[in-house]
């Protein structure tokens, strides 16, 4: 079977495409923002922690009035990729200040009071940074594209997830009942399928062969309700499961339940078990048998009629041919062999060898 046609994968692929369009949509129209926002988010967090770190030296800077401890103050916080420009502000005017560029737009500052080192309630200035919102988009793209990698991670997972679990829930079990279904006789419960619908199926189906090798046992030809011939049963198996009352007597053995069928054939057992075999592939099959007579010497002739019951069940039809005029026998498909009686001659008459 061709993989891209099985249940695994056609049910993986649609499942797998629905919650694909829908993660790009949700990605589309609000995960790539959601990131960006995120990012800004942390990156004013950070500028915060960086005002908190330097707040004591612009303090002792601005209380000093020192222009180079505040330059240095500045230009060291332009180390930092996330700060674009930095100053600091004592009594209205502009002690220290450095930048990269020019601030653009939509790059708004955050400032933090500068307080007396020793007087917490006296204001000697003010710091002030500018983001850079080069770097906030930079890092707000890297957290879209870790974002939608861990979008797409989350749908493999669910798809190898969901492909092993239709497989193991509905593909492998199937598959096995195809298997029992060509090898014969009854069908067996998957694993824990017991309660489920794929169990009441195999129920349902091993009821329906009951129900028809029933039928067909009751209603056997009219060859075998007038005892011109007589009917047996194999199962899937080889073995035999009921037999007419004649059967025996006819073979000149002992027709027990459950022996190998074909056994009861002597020397045309595998002749037998080759038609058994045609019959379980095709439907029907039929054997011209050439057997010792046990009630006088020399041979005589058998026909066997194979029709298929169930999965590797067959019933059979077992006749036999009567002495002609020239005291030779009547054989299946010879002169004395009624089509009416005994149905159609083999195509192309005897088998080689058996004439």
């Amino acid at each position: 079977m061709n993989l891209r046609h099985g249940i695994v994968a056609r049910t993986t692929l649609r499942v797998m495409g629905i919650a694909l369009a829908l993660g790009l949509a949700a990605l589309s129209s609000g995960g790539g923002a959601l990131a960006r926002r995120r990012e800004r988010a942390r990156q004013r967090e950070l500028l915060g922690t960086l005002l908190d770190v330097v707040a004591p030296s612009a303090s002792a800077a601005c209380f000093a009035d020192d222009g180079v401890l505040a330059d240095q103050v500045v230009r060291g916080l332009l180390g930092t990729p996330a700060v674009q420009g930095a100053r600091i502000l004592a009594g209205g005017r502009v002690l220290a200040e450095a930048g990269r560029m020019a601030p653009g737009p939509g790059a708004p500052a955050v400032s933090r009071p500068l307080p007396s080192p020793f007087a917490p309630d006296s204001v000697l200035g003010e710091l002030v940074l500018v983001p850079d919102p080069g770097e906030a988009r930079r890092q707000g793209a890297r957290a879209e594209g870790l974002f939608r990698a861990w979008s797409l991670g989350i749908l493999a997972i669910l798809a190898g997830g969901l492909a092993l679990t239709v497989h193991r829930m509905i593909a492998a079990p199937l598959a096995g009942l195809s298997r029992d279904l060509q090898a014969g006789g009854r069908l067996g419960i998957p694993q824990g399928h017991a309660r489920d619908e794929l169990g009441q199926l195999v129920r349902d189906v091993n009821a329906l062969l009951e129900r028809m090798l029933e039928a067909a046992w009751k209603e056997p030809p009219r060859a075998a309700r007038e005892g011109r011939a007589h009917l047996l049963l194999v199962g899937a198996d080889g073995g035999l499961e009921a037999s007419g009352p004649g059967l025996g007597r006819l073979l000149g053995r002992e027709a027990l339940p459950g022996v190998p069928a074909a056994s009861l054939f002597g020397a045309q057992a595998g002749a037998v078990a080759e038609a058994l075999a045609r019959c379980r592939a095709s439907g029907s099959a039929l054997a011209t048998l050439r057997l010792p007579d046990p009630s006088g010497p020399g041979d005589r002739w058998l026909r066997l009629t194979l029709d298929r019951l169930g999965p590797g069940w067959c019933q059979g039809l077992l006749e036999e041919g009567t002495p002609d005029r020239e005291g030779g026998r009547r054989v299946p498909g010879g002169p004395g062999w009624s089509p009416e009686s005994h149905g159609s001659p083999p195509a192309g008459g005897l088998p080689p060898g058996e004439a």
